[in-house]
């Protein structure tokens, strides 16, 4: 895979999901420790990429039901491309560690009597209304 390839995965939608107090990333993809070896890394790629291929899932699934086997397929895929070359982990860990700081301190200028509680039957969720700078 040329550098270009590499920033292009590294750069779309690197780190899973929009919040990084919650969200997935490559590593909870596959399954592994944040310091898995290469050899546990792609021992995981390989189950999950028989778990979660489409072609083994449409064996079992509904085809009128609408699935989101292909999404996590291809979010392994992508895992497994950046995770599997030292130079892209590296980068990745890298980001991963920088969105891990910026959250902290985000977290650290908010105090929990500056939020709004709205409730509901199934949840409560916390707002934060954002001032203009």
């Amino acid at each position: 895979m040329s550098p270009a390839q590499w920033q292009n995965l590294l750069s779309t939608d690197m780190l899973q999901g929009g919040n990084s107090s919650t969200q997935e990333t490559l590593y909870d993809v596959l399954s592994v420790r944040e310091d898995a070896t290469y050899d546990e890394i792609r021992a995981a790629y390989k189950s999950a990429a028989l778990n979660t291929h489409p072609d083994k899932a449409q064996m079992f699934l509904n085809p009128l039901v609408p699935s989101n086997e292909q999404d996590e397929f291809l979010s392994v895929q992508k895992a497994w491309e950046i995770l599997r070359y030292p130079k892209s982990r590296v980068e990745y860990d890298k980001q991963l560690r920088s969105s891990r700081q910026n959250l902290e301190v985000v977290a650290s200028e908010i105090e929990l009597d500056d939020m709004i509680v709205e409730s509901t039957a199934d949840a409560v969720e916390l707002l934060y209304p954002c001032s203009n700078l």
